[in-house]
């Protein structure tokens, strides 16, 4: 996105100071709100400030998720559980870039405008981000970027939330490591973008600019969010931020999308950032700087994998660039191929979800608690997020090149040739069936080399897809959902809880129990308990009806099972939790994770 023939960049520069920090008292509130130039109706200026902020959340959300992917969690020794807590903290602020991100896609649909998934994929700055494009691995180097890039400019705000240590450390070493990081260039502050908006939604939109018969179409909560426990004794919210607006007065439209950018500031975005209760971004990359720096007085390294910056596909040296990022172990390039692919597919559900009307889910009958076909997008989107995550895992482990000592290839996160999808519904699933075929064909040939000729990860994800490719061509030809996807009686049920947990592995003592696991083995669990014929007296219903926030509520950090669901589950017990036809099957199968690699080596120990 190069747009700046619009405006000014020095809007989004940040006051320069010195070692003591003395220049810091620039606010932005000092500075003049960022203004386009020609002048723009104040819905296209809207448009236009929504389009950069979901640039900017896109943008973050990659580089955090792949600094999370490149720590390497060490068993053995004291430490591990530290390492652990960091890239929990890395992919939690992630999460929640996504939630801001999704949020500016329900923004964008309030004001009658086109969603935006794209971003900047070279390495060069662009005119508002808040640093160069640059995934690499975590360091003490990058999370002082990303630290200064989600920092209050203001210095009265950093005086006021930081004691006398860490006021210190913040002005002799996070500044500094920052622009080494940045390759010399200043880190910028995206605050005057959401400062604006806030503006634009309270002052200038009239009622014609708001779009209140979209509500079907906006994302919510309580299908995409995650809200995580606070961590021990610190009183923190790190809700992922879904904001959706249902409002049909125009007062309280522009009322609740203003209370929604300045949620999203309050997690990080905002230039004159309160602190103090450790919720900010910029608080707990801060933390997650100091927690690095004590894991390295200790072992004299960082726990990462040796991933080289910005991994790439490309085919050619590309003159005058720097080409140290490039895969061309070939079977390396087929891992990444894959891992671009499942993103591909991940960019197009959660454009196609946001398009389409309708709940989620069906009411009543047989068909109580099925998904729709939007449900079924939805879902097909945590799919992929948490196979990307599965990819990248193995990718930090394998070698980029075949020269000795390589470094390892990492997620490349490269962008598709187009984002946008068709505008007739039917072509949308067309496309969708196009990509997964293309990931049939990918998976084919990966099975057909050693040592993945057995990865019981990519013979899942062929079935899955070959089953995923059959729905598309069903929903492009009748624009209805194959009746074999329908489940009834235990299948269902297994499927229900699996879903709320969205498919990804349940830490605890209990961990998935539904999953690989007959009739006979759930009822015999004894975390959630089914006692056939009496609903009220199961403990399962205890748990996902009944249970409020706490340790026997299901899911843990989820939304709560649609009502919908709950009611099919409650209506099974009583029918005497009847198993499927024959008696005896699974009911739902766990995805397997890829073959592991070889044990890397422990971290050296200072010496």
């Amino acid at each position: 996105m190069r747009i700046h023939s619009y405006f000014s960049t020095k809007l989004f520069s940040r006051p320069e100071f010195g070692a003591d920090g003395a220049n810091l008292a620039a606010a932005l509130s000092q500075s003049p709100p960022p203004a386009v130039s020609p002048r723009l109706e104040p819905r296209d200026e809207t448009v236009f400030w929504l389009t950069a902020a979901a640039e900017v959340e896109h943008f973050l959300m990659t580089h955090y998720l792949f600094a999370a992917y490149t720590l390497k969690l060490v068993d053995g020794g004291g430490t591990s559980e530290d390492f652990k807590a960091l890239q929990t903290a890395l992919l939690q602020i992630a999460r929640e870039e996504m939630g801001h991100l999704i949020t500016v896609q329900n923004l964008l649909t309030l004001v009658g405008a086109p969603l935006h998934f794209g971003r900047e994929h070279s390495p060069f700055a662009s005119e508002i981000y808040p640093f160069r494009f640059k995934l690499e691995r975590v360091s003490l180097d990058s999370l002082a970027k990303y630290a200064l890039a989600e920092s209050p400019i203001d210095r009265s705000a950093l005086e006021a939330g930081l004691g006398p240590d860490d006021l210190r450390l913040y002005d002799t070493e996070i500044a500094r490591r920052a622009l080494a990081s940045n390759d010399g260039h200043p880190v910028r502050h995206v605050g005057p973008i959401f400062a604006r908006l806030r503006e634009l939604f309270a002052d200038h939109l009239t009622a014609s600019d708001l779009r209140l018969d979209r509500h079907d179409r906006q994302a919510r909560w309580r299908d995409w969010g995650y809200k995580p426990n606070p961590r021990d004794g610190i009183d923190t919210d790190l809700r992922v931020l879904v904001h959706s607006f249902d409002q049909t007065d125009p007062d309280d439209a522009r009322e609740a999308a203003v209370q929604a950018i300045q949620d999203i500031g309050d997690q990080g975005e905002e230039a004159d950032l309160d602190m103090g209760d450790g919720e900010s971004h910029f608080e707990r990359f801060f933390q997650a700087y100091k927690d690095l720096a004590a894991i390295e007085e200790v072992h004299g390294t960082a726990p990462v994998w040796p991933v080289s910056a910005n991994p790439n596909l490309s085919l050619d040296v590309q003159d005058g660039a720097d080409n140290a990022g490039r895969i061309t172990l070939p079977r390396t390039r087929l891992w990444a191929q894959l891992f671009n692919l499942r993103y591909r597919l991940l960019l197009r559900f959660l454009s196609h979800a946001l398009q389409l009307d309708g709940p989620v889910f069906l009411t009543g009958g047989a068909t109580m608690g099925d998904r729709t076909a939007k449900g079924l997008i939805v879902y097909w989107a945590f799919k992929e997020m948490r196979r990307l995550k599965k990819i990248a895992a193995k990718l930090v482990q394998l070698p980029a090149t075949d020269l000795p000592n390589s470094h390892h290839a990492g997620p490349p996160f490269e962008l598709p040739f187009r984002l946008d999808l068709a505008p007739d519904e039917g072509d949308r699933w067309v496309g969708h069936r196009d990509v997964f075929r293309a990931a049939i064909t990918l998976t084919e040939k990966m099975q057909a080399e050693d040592p993945d000729t057995n990865d019981p990860f990519l013979a899942y994800l062929r079935s899955d897809d070959e089953q995923s490719a059959s729905i598309a061509d069903a929903m492009a030809a009748t624009g209805k959902l194959p009746a074999s996807l329908s489940l009834d009686d235990f299948q269902k049920v297994a499927a229900i809880l699996d879903e709320a947990v969205r498919g990804f592995p349940v830490a605890g003592p209990h961990s998935a129990f539904w999953r690989n696991a007959t009739l006979s083995d759930f009822l015999g669990h004894a975390f959630a308990p089914v006692t056939p014929g009496d609903p009220d007296g199961s403990g399962l219903i205890q748990r996902i009806a009944v249970a409020e926030d706490g340790a026997n509520l299901m899911p843990r950090y989820r939304p709560r099972i649609d009502q919908r669901r709950v009611d099919y589950i409650v209506d099974w017990i009583a029918r005497g939790a009847p198993d499927n036809a024959p008696p005896g099957q699974i009911g739902i199968a766990e995805e397997p994770t890829p073959s592991p690699e070889p044990a890397p080596h422990q971290m050296p120990q200072k010496q």
